[in-house]
């Protein structure tokens, strides 16, 4: 599966969502993917913690034309 830039990609790498997406709270936020699909790539988005609650991860599908690929993820967070 390519990006939008026909770069490929693969789990374990980062990619960055389109931030003029139409409706899309994560625009502009980075992705480790975790699964490569059809379509384009799932993966989670890392939230921090605060006071109330711990950190998490948002999961999230985007399609390869709404991505880019800025490089490998050093950790993947479990």
């Amino acid at each position: 599966m390519k990006d939008s830039r026909g770069i490929t990609i693969a789990v374990g790498d980062v990619v960055q969502i389109d931030p003029s997406l139409p409706g899309c709270f994560f625009g502009g936020c980075f992705i480790h993917v975790t699964e490569v699909r059809s379509f384009g790539a799932q993966g989670f988005i890392c939230m921090p913690q605060s006071r109330e609650e711990p950190p998490g991860q948002a999961f999230f599908r985007v399609e390869s034309a709404n991505m880019v690929r800025v490089g490998r993820s050093e950790w993947m967070v479990e």
